[in-house]
């Protein structure tokens, strides 16, 4: 009884919390779920999981830091309370990592993430199931705003980055499907959240999710996958060709991808595109981090600085508020999973979505992202657990 509840809890949290972002609702299962790990015995085994995760030992680490830089932040008041949404964020980390950890519930994780884009590729085919799910707001109406998808977050680029991981976990768990049903499962799922994806519009989460599914294809060729996947593409061919809007929205992707391209080269810096914008960001926060190298302006101190929004480049927003130092502390949670998984050569799709987050910081600020999180736990569980077998099968 107690191992299901700590199972509907990891669950809940994991959708509820990392998939979608809910902390007022979710406070009330992770104190459910800490008062579990305060009833776990086994002094040393629960000291031993806190030492290995590095996304919450090295979090740690960044919110001492930036508890300091509240004392020269320029407006504490929402720094703050950002500060509090990742200290939750990080003690999630630790709950989640302990138990998935400690009762191998990464199953339960794949399924809390796969419910949620079932959830959102619902909505994107105007199914009634979970519509009351559907984001709201002045700007987006039953989870379309601008013409963009958001499902049931509030920005089609978060939704793009959360499926991009959902594509990832199908595909490490179709390498361990030992029935045919499971594989098609999730490579529906994959082909699904890829649509899903398009209808976002999101520039990062068109391409790196076709990086993943590209790279893992050459790197697990076999003819039978193959067959599978190309029975997928055509099932969901036929229902994309039915969907009237299909072409009006690969329209309106060329033309996002045609604005980053002229912000790059600077023939269309004028154009008022998002990729103008968020270059202009760039320009703003190098020039800041020059004013400030080490220790930054504060705490989310980019927004004041910056009429109220952020940089949308977890490296620029890291440079800007928390100098050089924040950017080592933080990135040094990927260099350590990176770190295991080539010295141990193990798990070659965990190390290239890995990759794969480092390069969307570029146009995300993860730190304070609850999804990035959830990823990063996860690749640090599968990293541990790849080497542990590696070292079982040496023997």
């Amino acid at each position: 009884m107690r191992l299901f509840r700590i199972k509907v809890l990891i669950f809940l949290i994991v959708l509820l919390f990392g998939c979608i972002g809910l902390v007022s609702i979710t406070v009330p299962l992770s104190f459910l779920l800490a008062i579990e790990f305060v009833l776990e015995s086994g002094k040393k085994r629960v000291f031993e999981s806190l030492y290995h995760n590095s996304y919450g030992n090295k979090m740690v680490i960044l919110l001492i830091f930036g508890a300091l830089s509240l004392l020269w932040t320029p407006d504490i008041g929402p720094s703050l309370l950002l500060w509090f949404v990742v200290l939750l964020t990080v003690i999630n980390s630790y709950l989640i990592f302990y138990f998935v950890k400690r009762y191998n519930l990464l199953n339960i994780v794949v399924r809390s993430v796969i419910v949620f884009s079932i959830v959102n590729y619902t909505l994107a085919f105007n199914l009634p199931y979970f519509q009351f799910l559907a984001f709201n707001s002045d700007n987006i109406v039953a989870g379309w705003g601008g013409g963009r998808f958001t499902g049931v977050t509030s920005n089609p680029n978060t939704l793009a980055v959360m499926l991009i991981f959902s594509i990832f976990l199908s595909l490490w768990a179709l390498n361990r499907a030992s029935k045919w049903h499971q594989s098609i499962a999730y490579l529906f799922n994959i082909l699904f959240s890829y649509y899903v994806i398009f209808l976002t519009m999101s520039k990062k989460g068109l391409v790196f999710s076709l990086v993943l599914i590209i790279l893992y294809t050459f790197s697990n060729i076999s003819v039978k996958k193959i067959s599978i996947v190309l029975a997928c593409v055509i099932a969901t061919g036929l229902v994309l060709l039915n969907n009237s809007d299909f072409l009006e929205t690969v329209g309106l992707i060329l033309v996002r991808f045609d604005n980053l391209i002229g912000a790059l080269d600077g023939s269309g810096y004028d154009n008022g595109s998002s990729s103008t914008e968020r270059i202009e960001y760039i320009n703003i926060g190098l020039e800041g981090f020059k004013k400030s190298p080490i220790w930054g302006h504060g705490w989310d101190s980019f927004r004041y600085f910056n009429g109220g929004m952020y940089s949308h480049n977890n490296f620029i927003e890291l440079l800007f508020s928390l100098g050089i130092i924040g950017l080592i502390v933080y990135y040094a949670i990927h260099l350590s999973i990176i770190k295991k998984l080539l010295l141990y050569k193990a798990d070659r799709l965990t190390l290239i979505f890995v990759l794969i987050i480092v390069t969307m910081d570029v146009g995300l600020v993860s730190y304070s992202f609850k999804g990035t999180m959830l990823m990063l736990v996860v690749c640090s569980i599968i990293a541990d657990s790849s080497i542990l077998q590696k070292k079982i099968n040496s023997i």
